[in-house]
């Protein structure tokens, strides 16, 4: 019997390396349970870490002039400038014949990516392809015309599930308005981290990690002021710490800028920039506990059984704590910063459910592959 042929699709490259662990997970979740030959596709039309898709130099005059033109009229929506002339990408992967299409997970159904993914349905219903949608995240987009062009997507023939591992009813009442899918329930296959990057173990560690991230709807100011009064509090206390990041370069930048104006030392101070999604593992497992934005770098802690306060600024994050029976561990800029550090000692103490974890994790597996076995035996 010939190897089942998917093409798997997620932000596999992105410098946010939390998308990369995601997809890396659930690319050997499938290989490891499937006979298959699987393919990456890149989302956002990358072929590698750091290696982005090329324009022709025609393609990058008018690049620019699109690019002026938003900026002084603002009429293109999210995401549209960022898929011109990217279509010959996902056309010349879609050249191989596939047995099934599966979305790796992640926060999809949000306006950035609402032109990638159609384009790529367009591709499968020419070519009647089945299609999976594993352990998205959604987020409300505010945008008429990018909903009612996600509504249309999602309602395609082809598209033969959709599992959510947050805000199912906004999937369910909103984006699968015109669609005969319900989209089923389900966990962030991250959760899996541990088992998947068996390769790397937790230490001992006396640090805590500190994980920066320069947020789009925040000024950076307020975020450096924040973190100033949490090493503030951490030194008082004679706590060690370690800033990091999850590699995206805004993040990084803003890692080091903390370092310039509390003058401290790069090497001594801070763990360098991951740049593949082990890397990231790696990282956070050199921690005995963190405080950090990012939704994945909490995920990949929990994996481990890492302690972890989050700091609210998207609803995904609190999503998921709720679900982990963790809620009060996440915290608001507006929290005060001594009340934050003493949440994360009591965290340290009180420890993470790992059967609950763990179950978690191998639910979200058995949704993958039971979604893709019903779509083989029909």
């Amino acid at each position: 019997m010939k190897n089942l042929k998917i093409l798997l699709i997620g932000e596999f490259y992105s410098d946010n390396l939390g998308d990369g662990v995601l997809c890396e997970v659930v690319y050997k979740l499938i290989s490891d349970n499937i006979s298959t030959d699987i393919t990456k596709l890149d989302l956002s039309a990358r072929n590698n870490y750091g290696d982005y898709y090329i324009y022709t130099n025609t393609e990058k005059i008018l690049l620019k002039i699109i690019k002026r033109i938003q900026k002084i009229f603002n009429i293109y929506p999210a995401g549209k400038i960022n898929m011109l002339f990217k279509k010959k990408y996902f056309q010349k992967i879609f050249q191989n014949d596939y047995d099934i299409v599966i979305f790796a997970g992640g926060q999809l159904f949000m306006d950035w990516f609402v032109i990638p993914i159609s384009m790529i349905i367009d591709i499968c219903n020419k070519k009647h392809l089945p299609i999976i949608f594993h352990a998205c995240g959604a987020k409300q987009i505010d945008n008429k015309y990018l909903i009612n062009k996600l509504q249309k997507t999602l309602s395609n023939q082809y598209i033969k599930s959709i599992s959510i591992r947050d805000d199912i009813n906004l999937v369910n009442e909103v984006y699968l308005k015109y669609s005969n899918i319900i989209a089923t329930e389900t966990f962030d296959s991250a959760l899996l981290s541990k088992q998947i990057f068996s390769n790397i173990t937790k230490i001992s560690s006396e640090f805590i990690g500190l994980g920066i991230m320069s947020v789009p709807s925040i000024k950076d100011e307020q975020i450096i002021h924040f973190w100033l009064n949490i090493i503030k509090i951490l030194e008082k206390k004679h706590i060690s710490y370690k800033l990091f990041c999850n590699g995206s370069d805004g993040d990084y930048k803003l890692l080091r800028k903390l370092l310039v104006i509390k003058n401290l030392s790069e090497k001594e101070y801070s763990l360098p920039k991951p740049k593949t999604p082990s890397d990231l593992v790696y990282s956070i497992t050199r921690f005995k506990s963190i405080i950090s934005f990012r939704l994945h770098s909490h995920i990949i802690a929990t994996s481990y059984s890492i302690p972890s306060i989050a700091i609210i600024w998207e609803k995904k994050v609190p999503i998921f704590f709720s679900k982990i029976g963790l809620l009060t561990r996440c915290k608001t800029l507006d929290t005060n910063c001594i009340d934050i550090v003493k949440a994360l000692e009591q965290a340290e103490i009180d420890g993470i459910d790992k059967q609950l974890i763990l179950k978690q994790g191998i639910a979200s597996k058995f949704s993958l592959l039971n979604n893709i076995k019903n779509v083989l035996n029909k």
